[in-house]
Order: C-alpha cells, then structure tokens, then sequence
C-alpha cells in the first residue's frame, strides 16, 4: 500500500485530462483512474463555453500514489 503524502500532486492539462490520465494509467502499472467529474454545460455560465465533456476535476492513481487532475480552459492562444 501507498505511503499517504501531505502534499497530494496535481497536474493541469490544457484541454486534454482525460486523455493524459488514461495515457498515464496504461503507462504506469499499481494504476487506474479513480473519478472523472466533467465541467458543466456551457448554457450555465460562459466561461464553460468550449469545455464540455472535458475534465473539471479528476483523481488518479499511478503505481500507487495518488494524483489529481484537471483541464484548464485557454485563456489565451497557442
């Protein structure tokens, strides 16, 4: 079993969480994805507009230790 850390590691992803977790977990063995919760639908406020189905917040495992995980939205272009 995984030592429990104080500091739990969280990585931001500029649109693309989900793919870079499910990535990750292949990667790793001792890995999975523990809970994806999506941002919400764009009809609620604006600032969701383009987000949809992507990752607001996300727990993951990799060989036994835990991250979390998120999508930001651009603010800006690339």
């Amino acid at each position: 079993m995984a030592e429990l850390l104080a500091i739990q590691p969280c990585l931001w992803f500029d649109g693309s969480a989900r793919e870079a977790m499910m990535y990750y977990v292949d990667l790793f063995p001792n890995s999975r994805i523990n809970s994806i919760v999506e941002y919400p639908d764009a009809a609620l406020d604006e600032h969701f507009v383009g987000m949809s189905a992507k990752v607001l917040n996300g727990s993951f495992t990799l060989d036994g230790v835990d991250f979390a995980g998120r999508s930001s939205p651009r603010t800006s272009p690339i």
